[in-house]
C-alpha cells in the first residue's frame, strides 16, 4: 500500500463519529496530526505533513487549525455537520458552533442561555458555571455575579432562573429581586425589605410586613449591588444560607424558615466590600465580560439585536448606514451594553424625528451619531487587523425590520443590476442600436456585473455562520441548497466565493420584489443558446425560489443566474503556490515584490522587510501569519537574502504543517522567475524550488565571482574566534585552502546582522562557521573540537576538498589535553598547563550532564574559560548587552555558574564580573540546545 493510502486508511479507521461528537461537545481537539502519523506509522513528520496536505488537496481530508494542525476525513465531518462541505480548513470553534446548531435542530430542549450572544464563545465558561451551580443538589449553589455596570448581570440571573425552572426536577417558584443600592441611605429599611418586620419594630412600622426572603421561599432571591448590604445584614443572610432560618426585624425570638437560592451581583471587588465570613458561603463566582472584552463579531451582533428592539418599539423598518454600524462597534462604551442600549435608542429617536419631518424611510446616518462615537470611527485604521477585516465585510446598509427574525443587508445605494439595465437599454435605443445589438451589449453588462459580485467580497473572512448574521437564515440556506444542486447537476465545484455572491444577489432580488420594482424585458435569448446546461439548471433554481419564498420571480432572472453559473471564476490565488520575499533592510523585500507584481500585473508576491533593529522572533510571527494567509494547499515558496531568515520556513512548517521551501540570495530577477513559474506554468512547489536551485548554481551565477570566507565565532568575539583564526590558517595551509579568508566575529554581530557581518557577506561567499557556539543559521558549522580531533579535522578537510581537493590527518588526544594545547598556542598571560586543571575542576563541579558527557562541549567550554581568564587577568573587560534581563531569564543557571566561578577566582585571586558570567551562561545554553536538537 502506498504511504498516502496508508495514512488515509489509518485516519479513517481511528476516527469514529461518536468519539468526534463527544470531543466536540467538550471542546476537545479532534483529528490526527503529523506527529501521530510519525509515531504510529513510522513516516517521517515532514513527509507525513506533505502527504496530509496532498490528501486535503484531493478533497479526502480537511484541516483543523491549531498547534499542531490536525486532520479529519471529509466524510466524517460531513456526517457530523449533516451537510456537504466546501472548505478545506476549519477552526474548531466553527465546527463546534455548527454541530451545536445541528443538535439543537434535532430537538434538544430549549436552553435560555442559547439566546445569549456569545453563548459558545465569550460567555461559554460563565454559562457552564451557571448551569453547574443551578443543578447542584439539593437546591443549587449560591452564586455571585461580578462585572462592571451594564454587562447584563440581571439578565444573566434571570436566565439562571429560567434554566432552573426548565431543568430541575423540583418545582422552582418565584424569582424575587432587590436592588440594595435603592436603600443605601437607610440600612434599617433595606433589612426590613429583605427580612420583613413586625409592628413597632422601628418608627413608622405600623403593621407586620413579609420580607422578600419569605416571598422567595422555594425560588431565587436576586440581590443586585449586594455590596450595599450592611455588615449586620450580611450576617443575617449567611445565617439564612447556613441554617435556612431567619427572623423578622423586631421579633428575634421567633425563627422562621425559607429554602431559597441566593444570586448576588456587584460591580465592586467582593473581597474588599463583603465580609469574609459571608463570601465563604458563596461557592460560585461568575465574572461577566465587558463589551470591550467581547470579540468584534459579538459586538456587531449585540448592536444588531438592540437595533431590532428599536425597530419593534417603533414598528417600522430601520435602514442603518454601514459607517454607523462600524462606529458603534468600535467606540469606547464605558457603560457596556446598558450604555450602548441608551446610545442606540437616542440615535434611533433622532432618525425617527427626521422621518416624521420628511416622511421618508427611517435612516440612521453617520451625522446622527454623538461626537464621541464619530471620533472613534476616525481611528479605524489603527485597529487590530482582524477587527478591520471583519468590519470591511460590511459595505451595504443594514435593514432591520420590526421582527426578531427578519433583517438583511441592502445595497449601499439603491441602484441594482436591474436599474442599470433599465437605463442602459434606453440609452442604447436612443443610439439606434438593433434589438440584437442591445441583447449582445446587455449580456456583456450582466456578465461584468456578476464578475464584480464575485470579486467584491473578502470571502476568506466569511463563513456560512457569518452569512446567517447578515442575511435571513431562510435565504442563506436556500442559496446553499441551490448552489449544491447546481454543483452536482453540472459536475462542477463551486467555491464559497460563488455561494456568497449568489446569496447576496438573491437577497437583493427578494428585497426588490418586496418593494414592487419590476424587472425589464431584456430578451436575452442568446444566453439560453450559449449556456444551455446552465440555463436549464437556472430554470430549476428560479422555480425553487418562487415556491420556497412565495415570490413572483421574473423569467429574466433565469438568464442572470445562468451567467453566474457559467462565469464561476476560480480564484487566481486559490490553487497556486504562495510566494513570500523576506530581506534585511527597510524596504528591500517590498521593493522587489512591488516591481515583480507590477511587471506581471498581479499581487501574488507578498513581502516582509526586516529592519536591522527588528527582533527575529517578531519577524517570525509576522511571517507565520503571512504564510498561513498565502497557503492554498500547495505550500509557500520563501525567497530570502541570508542569515536567520533562512531557517524560518522549516520552523513554520513544523508548527503549522504548511509545506515551505526556502531559496537564498534573493534578487529581483529571481523573484520574477519564480512568479512566472507560479502564474503561467502553474507548477508545484517542489518543481519550482528545484528549477530555481538548479538555475542558481549555474556557472553564470554572480556568486562565482565572490571570494570564499569562513567566520570564526565565539560568544564575545574577543577570545576563541581570534584564536581559531590562527588555528584555521594553519589547517587551511595544509588543506591547500589558503585562498579562503578568515574573519573572527562575535555571535551577537552575526545574529544582529551587524555592519561587520554585512560587509563580509557583501564581498564573500561564507562557506562555513567555526567556533564554540553554533549560530544555527543554515551555514555549515564546525566546532572547536572538530579543529583539534582527528575525526573532526577529516570532516573539515573533506569539506575543503570539495573545493580544493586535499586531505590530511593529525593524531587524536584527550579533550582537556587538546584544549590545553590549543590555549598554549595562543594565550599570552595565562599558563594553560596550570589553568586547565582549575578549568577541569570547574566543569566537573558544575555537573551539567550535557557538557560533562560530551567531549566537544568540554573542549568548547574549556577554551572559552581559558580565553575568559586571559581577558580578566589582562584587564580586558567584556560587556554583556541587557545583562539584567538575561540574568532574570536564566536566574537558576546564572547563580549556579556564579557560585562555581569562585573556584577560578580563588585560584587566580581575581573577581570575575557578571558580564563574563553572562557570556559563560550563554555558551552553556548553546551546548545544551545543540545536544537536545
Amino acid at each position: 500500500m502506498k504511504k498516502i493510502e496508508e495514512i488515509f486508511t489509518f485516519i479513517h479507521d481511528h476516527l469514529l463519529l461518536e468519539d468526534i461528537k463527544t470531543n466536540v461537545r467538550s471542546r476537545k481537539v479532534i483529528g490526527i496530526d503529523a506527529y501521530e502519523i510519525e509515531e504510529k506509522l513510522g513516516i517521517v513528520r515532514n513527509n507525513a505533513s506533505s502527504l496530509l496536505n496532498e490528501l486535503c488537496q484531493q478533497g479526502r481530508l480537511v484541516k483543523i487549525q491549531g498547534r499542531p494542525v490536525r486532520f479529519i476525513t471529509r466524510s466524517i465531518l460531513e456526517q457530523l455537520l449533516q451537510r456537504p462541505i466546501e472548505q478545506v480548513e476549519y477552526k474548531l470553534e466553527d465546527i463546534v458552533g455548527i454541530a451545536e446548531a445541528v443538535e439543537k435542530r434535532q430537538g434538544e430542549e430549549e436552553d435560555p442561555f442559547e439566546s445569549f450572544i456569545g453563548c459558545n464563545q465569550s460567555l461559554k465558561n460563565q454559562i457552564d458555571q451557571a448551569r453547574a451551580a443551578i443543578m447542584y443538589p439539593p437546591n443549587g449553589l449560591h452564586t455571585l455575579l461580578l462585572g462592571p455596570s451594564g454587562v447584563g448581570k440581571t439578565t444573566f440571573a434571570h436566565a439562571m432562573y429560567q434554566f432552573a425552572r426548565k431543568n430541575r426536577s423540583m418545582d422552582m417558584k418565584d424569582f424575587v429581586s432587590l436592588n440594595c443600592s435603592d436603600y443605601f441611605n437607610n440600612p434599617q429599611l433595606l433589612l426590613s425589605q429583605l427580612f420583613g418586620h413586625v409592628k413597632g419594630a422601628f418608627t413608622g412600622a405600623d403593621n407586620d410586613k413579609m420580607g422578600l426572603v419569605e416571598k422567595a421561599h422555594g425560588g431565587i432571591l436576586f440581590l443586585d449591588e449586594i455590596h450595599r448590604l450592611p455588615p449586620d445584614g450580611q450576617e443575617m443572610l449567611f445565617f439564612l444560607m447556613d441554617e435556612g432560618k431567619y427572623y423578622r426585624l423586631g421579633e428575634p425570638g421567633k425563627i422562621r424558615k425559607s429554602e431559597l437560592l441566593i444570586i448576588g451581583a456587584t460591580t465592586e471587588d467582593p473581597h474588599s466590600t463583603l465580609l469574609t465570613t459571608f463570601l465563604r458561603r458563596i461557592p460560585v463566582m461568575i465574572t461577566l465580560p465587558s463589551l470591550k472584552e467581547k470579540e468584534i463579531h459579538e459586538r456587531v451582533h449585540i448592536i444588531e439585536s438592540l437595533l431590532v428592539d428599536e425597530a419593534i418599539r417603533i414598528q417600522k423598518a430601520l435602514r442603518v448606514e454601514p459607517e454607523v454600524l462600524k462606529a458603534l462597534a468600535i467606540y469606547e462604551c464605558k457603560g457596556n451594553i446598558g450604555q450602548l442600549k441608551s446610545d442606540i435608542r437616542f440615535i434611533c429617536a433622532k432618525a425617527f424625528l427626521k422621518h416624521l419631518q420628511n416622511h421618508g424611510d427611517i435612516v440612521v446616518d453617520f451625522s446622527m451619531l454623538p461626537k464621541n462615537i464619530k471620533d472613534a470611527a476616525f481611528g479605524f485604521n489603527h485597529l487590530n487587523r482582524d477587527i478591520r477585516e471583519y468590519l470591511d465585510i460590511i459595505e451595504a446598509d443594514l435593514i432591520l425590520y420590526p421582527s426578531k427574525e427578519k433583517k438583511g443587508y441592502g445595497q449601499k445605494n439603491s441602484e441594482t443590476i436591474y436599474d442599470k439595465i433599465f437605463g442602459a437599454i434606453n440609452q442604447l435605443k436612443e443610439k439606434g442600436l438593433s434589438d440584437k445589438e442591445i441583447e449582445l451589449q446587455m449580456g456583456k453588462e450582466i456578465d461584468h456585473y456578476f464578475k464584480n459580485v464575485l470579486r467584491k467580497f473578502n470571502y476568506r473572512n466569511l463563513n456560512i455562520r457569518e452569512l446567517y448574521k447578515i442575511i435571513d437564515k431562510e435565504v442563506v440556506e436556500l442559496a446553499l441548497e441551490l448552489i449544491q444542486f447546481a454543483s452536482q447537476a453540472l459536475k462542477r465545484e463551486f467555491s464559497e466565493k460563488t455561494l456568497f455572491g449568489f446569496t447576496f444577489h438573491l437577497n437583493g432580488l427578494i428585497e426588490r420584489l418586496e418593494n414592487h420594482r419590476p424587472a425589464a424585458h431584456q430578451h436575452l435569448s442568446d444566453i439560453k443558446t450559449i449556456y444551455q446546461e446552465e440555463y436549464q439548471i437556472a430554470s430549476f433554481m428560479v422555480n425553487q425560489i418562487r415556491q420556497r419564498l412565495n415570490v413572483d420571480v421574473p423569467s429574466e432572472e433565469i438568464s442572470f443566474i445562468a451567467l453566474l453559473l457559467a462565469n464561476q471564476e476560480k480564484d487566481f490565488e486559490e490553487d497556486r503556490v504562495g510566494i513570500l520575499v523576506m530581506s534585511h533592510g527597510m524596504s528591500t523585500a517590498t521593493s522587489m515584490g512591488n516591481v515583480c507584481n507590477k511587471l506581471l500585473g498581479t499581487n501574488l508576491v507578498k513581502a516582509i522587510d526586516m529592519p536591522l533593529e527588528k527582533d527575529v522572533e517578531e519577524i517570525y510571527e509576522k511571517a507565520k501569519t503571512v504564510i498561513k494567509a498565502l497557503d492554498r494547499g500547495k505550500g509557500v515558496l520563501i525567497l530570502v537574502d541570508m542569515g536567520s531568515l533562512k531557517i524560518i520556513g522549516d520552523k513554520i512548517t513544523e508548527e503549522t504543517g504548511i509545506v515551505t521551501k526556502t531559496v537564498e540570495r534573493v534578487s529581483t530577477p529571481l523573484v520574477l522567475e519564480a512568479l512566472r513559474k507560479i502564474m503561467y506554468k502553474n507548477e508545484g512547489l517542489e518543481q519550482i524550488y528545484q528549477s530555481i536551485v538548479l538555475d542558481k548554481v549555474s556557472p553564470s551565477e554572480t556568486t562565482k565571482t565572490k571570494g570564499r570566507a569562513i567566520i570564526t565565532l565565539c560568544v564575545t568575539g574577543k577570545g576563541t574566534s581570534v584564536m581559531l583564526k590562527n588555528l584555521l590558517l594553519q589547517l587551511l595551509r595544509r588543506a591547500e585552502g589558503e585562498d579562503i579568508q578568515i574573519f573572527p566575529m562575535s555571535l551577537g554581530t552575526m545574529e544582529m546582522n551587524g555592519e561587520d557581518y554585512r560587509s563580509v557577506c557583501d564581498k564573500y561567499e561564507i562557506i562555513a562557521c567555526v567556533g564554540n557556539i553554533n549560530p544555527n543559521n543554515g551555514i555549515p558549522y564546525f566546532s572547536v573540537e572538530d579543529m583539534i580531533k582527528e575525526e573532526g579535522k577529516q570532516r573539515f578537510y573533506k569539506f575543503i576538498k570539495d573545493i580544493h581537493g586535499t586531505k590530511s590527518s593529525i593524531e587524536e588526544k584527550s579533550c582537556y589535553e587538546m584544549a590545553k594545547e590549543t590555549l598554549e598556542e595562543f594565550l599570552l598571560y595565562l599558563n594553560p598547563k596550570i589553568a586547565i586543571g582549575h578549568i577541569e575542576k570547574f566543569i566537573e563541579t558544575l555537573a551539567i550532564d550535557e557538557i560533562s558527557k560530551n567531549d566537544s562541549h568540554i573542549i568548547n567550554l574549556a577554551i572559552h574559560l581559558g580565553c575568559m581568564l586571559e581577558r580578566v587577568i589582562s584587564g580586558n573587560k567584556a560587556l554583556f548587552e541587557d545583562l539584567d534581563s538575561f540574568r532574570l531569564q536564566n536566574k537558576s543557571l546564572f547563580e549556579k555558574v556564579k557560585e562555581k566561578m569562585k573556584i577560578l577566582e580563588k585560584a587566580y585571586h581575581i573577581e570575575i564580573s557578571d558580564h563574563e558570567i553572562g557570556y559563560t551562561v550563554k555558551a552553556i545554553h548553546s551546548y545544551i540546545h545543540y545536544q537536545s536538537s
